[in-house]
């Protein structure tokens, strides 16, 4: 029987993953989702990553992850890599500098993930009635109101927008937390996961679309020619997610199809010795690097895995 697991991915540098078409003044666009326009990264490229670092781990690399590019006909991997759908972005605000923003659709879809994950999270089970009813205020957190508004409103870029403090989404938040961020003596995360508790909020889903869309970081590229000087037409535009941007990813693990080495043809790796293969691959990566323009410091990411 196959078994589950939730990927965590923190972006620690802004990332791009790119879409292969443009439409409008952006060159290089994030892959989205066709109907909500959500970014998310193809669960193909978190394999393709994952292998590509997995060669000196001390696993068998084509038991998890398949054979070669040109050998697939020979067997499946025992991994297989949901598309990372984003939990959380961060958004700029007038007080507290940023906030982490997700919505209803996210909150329903990480809840079926992690159903399917045989997981829990109690105060999610809490929450989610709570969002059937929603009107267009934006709900935060208990303590949030000192930090986060205005005249009793959030400011968002340019928006102001009605803000109602959510009891549910207070115990939520710090349960999420404690998944997302580690709790070993890590300072850094330990800072990030006390934000978090403050800062996350709920939009409404028209809401958050329009910032996921319009909210992300354009930066301009230029090419330098062989004379030290920008070559003519050589601008181009790239859009990014920014850094402590949050994603989850379904991973499913089976029994290999590949023979133990040096065992019989029938021997293969189980469904839980993969999965613990995988969470030792996780944990000798704590950080990796995704997407395009790697080279420039950009993809740099933070890894955890749940369940």
């Amino acid at each position: 029987m196959a078994k589950y697991s939730i990927l965590i991915i923190k972006t620690i540098e802004r990332f791009y993953t790119g879409a292969g078409e443009t439409i409008g003044i952006i060159d290089n666009q994030l892959i989205r989702e066709r109907i909500t326009e959500f970014p998310f990264i193809q669960g193909s490229s978190i394999k393709g990553v994952f292998r590509d670092n997995a060669s000196d781990k001390g696993i068998d690399v084509e038991a998890l992850f398949g054979p070669e590019p040109g050998r697939g006909e020979e067997h499946a991997g025992a991994v297989y890599f949901g598309d990372a759908q984003i939990l959380a972005m961060p958004i700029r605000s007038l007080k507290g500098c940023f906030v982490w923003a997700t919505s209803p659709l996210i909150l329903y879809r990480l809840a079926d993930r992690i159903k399917i994950a045989g997981l829990s999270i109690p105060s999610l089970d809490l929450l989610l009635p709570k969002l059937y009813s929603q009107s267009t205020s934006v709900l935060i957190c208990k303590d949030s109101r000192e930090i986060l508004l205005f005249n009793d409103k959030i400011l968002l870029e340019e928006y102001a927008l009605e803000a109602a403090i959510s009891n549910e989404l207070t115990t939520f938040a710090t349960e999420i937390a404690d998944i997302i961020f580690s709790k070993d003596e890590k300072k850094d995360e330990e800072f990030l996961k006390t934000q978090f508790k403050q800062k996350l909020v709920i939009l409404p889903d028209e809401y958050f679309k329009y910032f996921v869309k319009y909210a992300t970081e354009v930066i301009p590229n230029i090419r330098i020619g062989d004379k030290g000087t920008t070559e003519e037409g050589s601008l181009r535009y790239t859009e990014h997610l920014p850094q402590e941007t949050i994603l989850y990813s379904l991973i499913t693990f089976e029994k290999s199809r590949k023979p133990i080495p040096g065992s019989n043809k029938d021997q293969v790796l189980t469904e839980d010795q993969v999965k613990s293969n995988f969470d030792g691959l996780v944990t000798a990566l704590p950080t990796i690097k995704f997407g395009g323009d790697k080279t420039t410091g950009k993809g740099l990411m933070r890894l955890k895995i749940w369940g």
